[in-house]
């Protein structure tokens, strides 16, 4: 987790930086520091690489029920009584239940290149595009020095939480794959 409280804050109500399947904290520390800095907000940004253990899934899929009990925890931890919210990719599935479950906790969702948007998916469409963009991303390096260490930050990032629980980030793109956000919204 990254938490960075500036002394002459905006508001007291801060922002949370909730990344995407195989993001952490460490990826969007940039961005969490352009927020505290140049916007004078609280940032704090989370990893959730595979959440914490839930035993009742309800109507959600587990691995995004996972992730919620770990937004919820840290905003319980940080005594936060609401957030605003920067979130991307899967991390709009499991910021939008934990919105539906807490509602009075969240005064602002902004999601970017949310997941669940797109109508019916396959699991193995889904992993085809995500490799797809990361060998994209990985070549474009190659033109772009400026942008390559923060895409092996991302790499390294993204193999260690798929190192850290295998069966978990298939059961998380299972989830991806099937979840609809727009039923939520």
């Amino acid at each position: 987790m990254v938490d960075i409280d500036p002394p002459d804050k905006k508001t007291d109500t801060p922002v949370m930086i909730i990344p995407g399947w195989s993001a952490t904290a460490e990826v969007h520390k940039e961005n969490a520091l352009i927020i505290s800095g140049e916007c004078a907000r609280r940032s704090i940004t989370i990893s959730t690489p595979h959440g914490l253990e839930t035993k009742d899934p309800g109507e959600f899929p587990l691995a995004e029920l996972r992730k919620v009990m770990a937004v919820t925890r840290v905003i319980a931890e940080k005594g936060l009584d609401q957030t605003d919210v920067v979130t991307h990719s899967e991390g709009a599935l499991f910021t939008t239940i934990a919105a539906l479950q807490n509602p009075e906790k969240f005064r602002n969702i902004i999601y970017f290149a949310p997941a669940g948007l797109i109508g019916d998916d396959k699991f193995w469409n889904l992993t085809a595009r995500f490799s797809s963009d990361m060998l994209q991303q990985y070549q474009d390096r190659q033109k772009s020095p400026q942008r390559t260490s923060k895409i092996n930050t991302a790499f390294k990032e993204a193999l260690k939480v798929l190192a850290q629980g295998p069966k978990k980030s298939v059961e998380e793109v299972k989830a991806i794959a099937e979840m609809q956000l727009q039923n939520n919204l």
